[in-house]
């Protein structure tokens, strides 16, 4: 023989609490996620433009070494020697 069990009487109403709930826990959840997450992309945008900053410096001072190597009288620059891998210095016959 089997059991038959009841349905209390309210359980549509206790269903419908707990499946509302459960709905604005992950309404909640994903609010919570949002969030972080957006904070994170903006760190790692901060990052990257920091970065680039210093990159853009770098290449700056690099491009000004390069410029201070260059004979100015003829405007070429110094030419690394195959043996030392060193530049060559910069003779300008003028």
């Amino acid at each position: 023989m089997t059991k038959m069990t009841t349905i209390p009487e309210n359980y549509n109403n206790i269903r419908a609490g707990i499946v509302e709930l459960l709905k604005t826990a992950r309404s909640a959840t994903a609010r919570n996620v949002n969030s972080i997450m957006t904070a994170v992309y903006w760190d790692i945008g901060r990052r990257i433009v920091k970065f680039s900053m210093r990159a853009s410096l770098f290449r700056k001072v690099i491009t000004a070494n390069r410029r201070m190597k260059t004979c100015s009288h003829h405007n070429s620059s110094a030419r690394c020697s195959t043996r030392t891998g060193h530049p060559e210095p910069l003779r300008c016959p003028a």
